[in-house]
């Protein structure tokens, strides 16, 4: 569950802000694939890719893969996805 505030910016931004991934830098790109995967790099982009192409199709392919349905061209959707569902505590059975 996202909370509240969250929410109101995770609306804003699907709704309003639309920041395309070619558009982000490459820290905001990588933050956003640290995100995806709930694990922090050790080494900047051009360690692990070869050129932005690749780490497009990387952070749309994770996002995928963890369950993200949304515009996958979309930087601010998938940032405020993932940063919801990794802030959210696991439910108890």
């Amino acid at each position: 569950m996202i909370s509240g505030i969250n929410f109101l910016y995770f609306l804003f931004f699907i709704f309003i802000a639309k920041m395309r991934l070619s558009e982000a830098t490459p820290e905001k790109l990588q933050e956003l694939f640290e995100l995806i995967i709930n694990e922090k790099l050790q080494h900047d982009f051009s360690y692990y890719w070869n050129s932005q192409e690749e780490f497009y199709y990387d952070i749309r392919e994770c996002a995928r893969q963890e369950g993200y349905d949304g515009d996958l061209d979309n930087y601010d959707a998938m940032y405020w996805y993932f940063k919801g569902k990794n802030n959210t505590p696991a439910q108890q059975p």
